[in-house]
């Protein structure tokens, strides 16, 4: 098996018998939206200065691929559509968007991964659809004088539909200046069991700020199978051959 900058993902048990820049919160909004119209995801957005188109950066740091032929809906924060929006560049690292702030000062919502389910229920497939902008064409005259809108949040619609922390990807600045560091041909990551790995090709912004560790601490009931991961990313050159090699675990006085 060969793996080239990808993420050799090990899961170990053992048996115990004795004792971008910008910096955005990411949260859990329960049930705030409606997900089959809107998708999971949004951005909080905090208009500060009145004008009439406004610009933000959201730093998302998206795991999926091709987040520029996908979707973008805004809304006010009573829920209405703006209909005057733009898109400037878009990345997996941060999305560029122009929009109408229609209610002057406050809180707009910018939904992303709008999906919609197609083919037979108990066999769905789920596609996302493309930005089809309905801008006036006078109003898109008026982006070259946005003003500067801020990302104050990003936020998931239930647990069970969020990325933070293990699907929040780092930027690519991050990884080289992660690598930079360690001149080593892998980096091992250990994480403990409450952050299943979930991404083979990025890593995740945690590792980022935990920083390279070389030891896991952590605790486990007496008799209790307990689990730990091993993240090997090959930086420098091809992963081959994984081979894991146990022994016995001992603390410092032998027990």
């Amino acid at each position: 098996m060969m793996m080239k900058f990808l993420l050799a993902i090990i899961s170990l048990f053992s048996f115990f018998n004795s004792s971008l820049g910008q910096e955005v919160k990411f949260s859990v909004c329960d049930n705030c939206w409606d997900p089959d119209s809107l998708g999971n995801h949004r951005a909080v957005v905090q208009v500060s200065t009145k004008g009439d188109a406004a610009k933000v950066t959201i730093p998302w740091r998206r795991r999926d691929v091709n987040p520029q032929d996908k979707t973008i809906v805004v809304h006010t924060e009573n829920g209405e559509l703006i209909e005057n929006v733009s898109l400037g560049t878009i990345s997996r690292e941060s999305g560029e968007i122009f929009f109408e702030p229609e209610a002057g000062v406050g809180t707009y919502y910018i939904y992303y991964m709008k999906y919609m389910t197609v083919g037979r229920s108990n066999y769905p497939t789920v596609k996302y659809p493309p930005f089809q902008t309905n801008a006036d064409a006078s109003w898109l005259k008026k982006i070259r004088s946005a003003k500067a809108a801020k990302t104050s949040g990003i936020q998931s619609m239930d647990e069970l539909n969020s990325f933070y922390p293990m699907e929040v990807i780092a930027t690519q600045n991050e990884v080289s200046n992660l690598i930079s560091k360690h001149k080593g041909n892998y980096i091992v990551f250990p994480e403990n069991r409450l952050h299943p790995i979930k991404m083979p090709h990025d890593l995740p912004y945690r590792w980022i700020e935990k920083g390279v560790q070389n030891k896991l601490s952590d605790s486990a009931a007496r008799g209790e199978n307990f689990t730990y991961q091993l993240g090997v990313y090959a930086s420098q050159q091809d992963l081959k051959n994984v081979n894991i090699e146990f022994s016995d675990l001992k603390n410092n006085a032998g027990g």
